[in-house]
């Protein structure tokens, strides 16, 4: 991959996490992304996550000291899936 410009457009990546995994599949997937705090910093790159409400609390607080911005989605009656609310 040839090296990023010095000078870049500010991105933004993230993604919604709908309601695909469970408690301790989201808080290993917030994990993972936090560790790209730093490399996204350097790249000009804005990250963000989406998880499923009942997930919220304990992603925000893995991701408080982190650049990474954290959104909220409702949840759905099914136990799992492509699902954000109603």
């Amino acid at each position: 991959m040839p090296p990023l410009p010095i000078q870049r457009e500010r991105r933004i990546v993230g993604t919604s996490l709908k309601m695909y995994f469970d408690l301790p599949s989201t808080l290993r997937y917030i994990d993972a992304v936090a560790q790209l705090s730093s490399a996204a910093k350097q790249a000009n790159v804005d990250l963000f996550v989406i998880p499923d409400f009942v997930t919220l609390l304990p992603s925000a607080e893995k991701l408080k000291d982190t650049g990474i911005q954290l959104g909220a989605q409702d949840t759905y009656s099914d136990d799992k899936g492509a699902f954000t609310g109603e």
